[in-house]
């Protein structure tokens, strides 16, 4: 075994001691999400230690193929009743979302705090690789819009878990629908739950959809789960497996030699997602009072955080896990087509200007 080898192997295990310590303290305060906070949390300090570690793309995309496979088991036929009698409130509740992040951006911009176009990058919610790589497609800088994004899904799933665990001790948990059950064992069913994420996955990777490896094995799946209710089955074990996998991905994109421009730029940014929290917050409001909806669940469906990351919160505070996950993915795409909208015309700006 080489020196080399078995530095990285003491830092990959440093982070599993870590991460499962971090866990189980999260977990004896019954923290929401406390496995992939905890993931998170562990990375980013032995990220920013000097660890070089970083996990194959490989396993990412399939961690965020088995969670769309593992969503799509929630997915009911209701939720088409659901888009039906409240689609006003959704489309404004959408409507309001989008605004707060252009309006957001837009200020971070008008700052001159942040190279030009960060701003608007950095603060669009949608699929965090995506907004990185579309904004070095125009002229942005991916560095700045990488650290912006991965900054702002951490402190939204902070943000997040705390605020989804004191608004649940205000529902009533008999008025929340309960989604986190733990499916009957069948091989049968578990097997269907691969072959959706493989295929989804590969659908929607080579479709080249906004967070494909995640969209794809989650609309196929929901499909199967309506046409044949409980064919899908997930054990907890690759849950955890797929929540800790995610964490990392995310926490271990803060490297050390991004901590100074991270240091120098960090005000700005963290009242940009302060900001753009609170400004999400006002679309919850709407969905409690339109949309008849629980202030948990609304609350998780308006998140500008990660799709995968907003629906483990969901999964582990019982919320409507099919209402968070229909709002979040019309606002992925949503997001995706009013930020090229919003880039372009900024392009445009530069050349007159």
């Amino acid at each position: 075994m080489t020196a080399s080898f078995r530095a990285l192997a003491l830092q990959w295990a440093g982070l599993g001691v870590l991460s499962a310590a971090v866990i189980a303290v999260l977990k004896a305060v019954h923290m929401p999400g406390a496995v992939i906070l905890g993931a998170i949390v562990a990375a980013v300090a032995v990220a920013l230690a000097g660890a070089e570690l970083e996990l194959p793309k490989a396993s990412f995309l399939a961690a965020q193929a088995l969670m769309g496979a593992m969503l799509a088991g929630m997915i009911e036929a209701s939720i088409f009743r659901d888009i039906a009698d409240y689609w006003v409130a959704l489309g404004l509740a959408l409507a309001t979302m989008l605004a707060a992040a252009v309006l957001v951006g837009w200020l971070v911009e008008r700052s001159g705090r942040l190279p030009p176009g960060t701003g608007t990058w950095g603060a669009l919610p949608g699929a965090a690789p995506a907004m990185i790589l579309m904004a070095g497609e125009f002229g942005g800088d991916m560095r700045f819009v990488a650290v912006m994004q991965y900054l702002r899904v951490l402190v939204v799933v902070l943000i997040a878990s705390l605020v989804t665990q004191a608004l649940f001790r205000m529902v009533d948990p008999g008025a929340v629908v309960a989604t986190a059950k733990a499916a009957a064992p069948s091989l049968a069913g578990f097997g269907g739950t691969i072959g959706v994420a493989v295929v989804g996955a590969v659908i929607g990777v080579f479709s080249r959809v906004p967070a494909g490896a995640i969209i794809g094995p989650l609309l196929i799946g929901g499909a199967v789960n309506i046409w044949a209710p409980a064919a899908l089955h997930f054990p907890g074990w690759l849950a955890w497996a797929i929540f800790i996998a995610i964490g990392w991905t995310i926490g271990l994109k803060f490297r050390r030699q991004m901590f100074r421009a991270l240091v120098a730029s960090l005000p700005v940014m963290l009242v940009s997602i302060l900001s753009l929290v609170l400004l999400s917050a006002i679309s919850a409001w709407l969905l409690v009072l339109f949309a008849d909806r629980d202030p948990v669940t609304a609350f998780l469906a308006t998140s500008p955080g990660g799709l995968d990351t907003v629906a483990i919160l969901a999964l582990e505070s019982r919320a409507d896990v099919a209402f968070v996950l229909t709002l979040q993915t019309l606002r992925l795409f949503a997001t995706v087509l009013v930020g090229t909208v919003i880039a372009r015309i900024l392009t445009n700006k530069r050349k007159t200007a």
